[in-house]
């Protein structure tokens, strides 16, 4: 059943409830201008006269094709009914609709106005050419029989409310009759909002400028008391005699600036950074795969790269590296954050690794902990770990400074044997040439460590099951059981079947030092 909507004015929109047959309508792709864009696109012109059109019932001046009208087909008192113009409430009568009046007005817009939806503004820097602007537009609504409300439509204004904002030539401000409830909300302040910026997981491009931006200051967001922070409260409670004004909006007024992220003593610009980059032959490539959706390079490189890639991406032609859940001091606090590092060219690592370690302002000659964790809060390159380690160790001011501290260790003592077969040892030798009569190619060797008595077993193989067999026929049966068996900890001694017999034997184990016995490997050579 439809319902009668009310205007703003004494009318009523006339709605049927659509919500079955959008689920099962594909969405058609066409983008609408955001607001950010079209005021961008007005303040950069900074015109003098306004003039915004409205379209009466923009959306009934479309005819609908005749085989998609009944299904928009619905009922009431009087019987069933169907659409013949383009209704309200359909998935895709927003998209249709902006393209037609794009189509409508293709050559104006964006020069001499702009639409969305049923709103045209049309702006001008003298009144001259504002009234061959208007002809303009009119003559193209005229061709497509398109109808305005002249009630709604206003003429040659200095001042123009458009998008929920007031256009003049002195800037851009919010429309007030918007604030009102805004500014009857009571806003608590904390810093939240900072902690929850810089930890969040997967940010969009925008948000993702906005941590490049506050990277490049080094701060903590901490509580303060009111009581103690008259300062500021000051200047924030000051009363201004007038409304504060916003200047136009200029082409580039709504991305966050930032000239450099590097060092603060100027280690590099941003210029030369960017020439370093693209002269990289392992950058450019991915450079070139980013900005211009191009994969160069053998099969290793390009599948590299198309692993990678989303880790990376491009801000005013400098190439960065997000690490997402990585943890800093930065972000220890607030938990899992990101850390958006600049790429490093290989000609600028020692220019990096200087100032993060040997400068008396930036670095501080650190150890290798602190360093890393200074470079990799603000850098990135490939093999970063290792050539950091190779620096600071290879400082002469450190090494001169500092002393090495090692770990006291105790040093090795020799394990005493009293009797034969109280301990020995075994190792495996081969693969050797295969016996064409027995098929042997490993030689398992025993060596009592008291008398020094070899014991070799040929065998075909070496796995565990072989290996405990020989261990049992030539040692623990002819021998006795021994107190230790000392091995070089390979797989085929420390398998389950070995350390079955051992255990059923009370046998221990080398467990730390196999290189200690020795005596089997001589035997070996």
């Amino acid at each position: 059943m439809p319902v009668g909507s009310k205007k703003n004015n004494t009318d009523y929109r006339f709605v049927v409830d659509y919500r079955r047959l959008n689920a099962c309508t594909e969405l058609e792709a066409h983008p609408l201008p955001t607001t950010e864009e079209s005021l961008d696109s007005i303040g950069v012109q900074n015109p003098k006269y306004f003039t915004c059109l409205d379209l009466q019932s923009g959306f009934h001046q479309i005819l609908l094709d005749p085989n998609s009208r009944p299904y928009t087909a619905f009922r009431c008192h009087l019987g069933l009914f169907q659409y013949k113009r383009l209704p309200m409430g359909l998935k895709n009568s927003p998209v249709t609709f902006q393209r037609v009046m794009e189509t409508v007005l293709r050559g104006l817009t964006w020069k001499s106005c702009l639409v969305y939806m049923d709103d045209i503004i049309i702006f001008s820097n003298n009144f001259a050419d504002h009234i061959s602007h208007i002809r303009g537009v009119f003559q193209r609504l005229r061709c497509a029989n398109l109808k305005l409300r002249l009630d709604k439509c206003q003429f040659a204004k200095a001042e123009i409310r458009y998008l929920g904002h007031v256009v003049s030539s002195q800037g851009i401000l919010p429309d007030p009759d918007k604030l009102k409830a805004a500014n009857k909300i009571f806003v608590v302040v904390d810093h939240s909002a900072l902690q929850w910026l810089l930890s969040m997981k997967e940010p969009s491009g925008k948000f993702a400028r906005w941590i490049v931006f506050l990277q490049a200051y080094d701060f903590k967001v901490k509580y303060r008391p009111g009581r103690v922070h008259s300062n500021a409260d000051a200047l924030s409670r000051r009363v201004y005699e007038t409304e504060p004004q916003i200047s136009h909006v200029g082409q580039n007024s709504l991305s966050p600036t930032q000239t450099s992220n590097c060092p603060i003593d100027g280690a590099f610009d941003r210029n030369t950074l960017v020439r370093h980059q693209r002269e990289d032959a392992k950058l450019i490539r991915m450079i070139n795969y980013i900005e211009k959706d191009i994969l160069k390079g053998d099969t290793n490189e390009c599948r590299a790269i198309l692993l990678t890639a989303s880790q990376y991406f491009i801000d005013d032609q400098v190439l960065y590296h997000v690490v997402t859940g990585g943890k800093t001091k930065r972000t220890s606090k607030t938990g899992q954050g990101n850390v958006i590092q600049v790429v490093v060219p290989r000609a600028l690592v020692n220019t990096v690794l200087t100032e993060m370690h040997d400068s008396s302002i930036t670095g501080g000659h650190y150890g290798i902990s602190r360093t890393i964790e200074k470079t990799r809060y603000r850098y990135f390159w490939e093999g970063m770990y290792k050539d950091i380690v190779n620096w600071v160790k290879s400082c002469k001011e450190c090494n001169q400074r500092n002393r090495p501290v090692y770990p006291v260790r105790a040093h090795l003592q020799p394990l005493p044997v009293t009797g034969p077969f109280q301990r020995v040892g075994t190792d495996i030798l081969g693969p050797l040439p295969v016996c064409q009569d027995t098929g042997n190619k490993y030689v398992l060797v025993f060596i009592d460590s008291f008398t020094k008595y070899v014991e070799l077993v040929p065998l075909p193989n070496i796995t565990a099951r072989t290996i405990a067999t020989a261990f049992i026929d030539r040692i623990i049966c002819r021998h006795g059981a021994p107190e230790s068996l000392h091995s070089d900890r390979g797989s085929n001694f420390l398998s389950r079947i070995v350390a079955e017999v051992c255990k059923l034997f009370e046998i221990r184990k080398t467990q730390i030092h196999p290189i200690t016995h020795n005596a089997t490997v001589k035997v070996n050579e």
